[in-house]
C-alpha cells in the first residue's frame, strides 16, 4: 500500500521534469545572434547574416573608418576576391548596423545585389565609400534606406 503511494508523487515529479526539459536546455544553451558576412570565393558570392550560426571564417561587420575584413586590398586598388554577388538573407533584417564604411568598396565585378530591402540603416552613421569604384553594377534600389538623422 505505501509503495502505491509513494508511486504518484514521483510520477508527478518525473512528469514535470520531462515538461520543464525543453525550456531548461534552451535556456542553458542559448546562442547569441550576431551580424556576419560569408565570403564564397568559387561563386564569388558575399551574404550577409543575423544569427547565432555564425560559421568558421565569417567575418564580423566593421567598425569606425576601417575596411571591412572581407576586403582584400589596400584601399588603392580594386577588391581581390572579385566579388560578383552580393546577398541580404532575411535574417539580417534584424540587424541594425552603425557602419557600412566600404562594403562593397572596388568591387569592380559586383553586378547583383539581392534583398538590399533586408539591409536596415536606421542606425548608420557612416555609408562612406559603400559603393565607390563599383564599376559594372548598374542600377541600384535604395528607397529602402532610411537615412534621417
Amino acid at each position: 500500500m505505501k509503495t502505491k503511494l509513494l508511486l504518484l508523487p514521483i510520477a508527478r515529479l518525473l512528469l514535470a521534469i520531462v515538461v520543464c526539459l525543453p525550456v531548461w536546455s534552451s535556456n542553458m544553451f542559448a546562442q547569441t545572434t550576431e551580424s556576419y558576412a560569408v565570403l564564397d570565393n568559387a561563386a564569388g558570392t558575399l551574404t550577409f547574416k543575423h544569427d547565432a550560426n555564425k560559421p568558421a571564417g565569417a567575418f564580423s561587420m566593421n567598425e569606425d573608418k576601417t575596411f571591412p575584413a572581407w576586403y582584400d586590398g589596400d584601399g588603392t586598388e580594386y577588391n581581390k576576391n572579385n566579388i560578383t554577388k552580393v546577398v541580404f538573407d532575411p535574417s539580417f533584417a534584424n540587424a541594425r548596423p552603425t557602419n557600412c564604411y566600404a562594403w562593397f568598396f572596388a568591387c569592380k565585378d559586383l553586378t547583383t545585389i539581392e534583398g538590399l530591402e533586408y539591409l536596415n540603416t536606421e542606425k548608420v552613421t557612416n555609408m562612406n565609400s559603400m559603393f565607390s569604384n563599383c564599376l559594372s553594377l548598374t542600377s541600384l534600389d535604395l528607397s529602402n534606406f532610411k537615412t534621417k538623422m
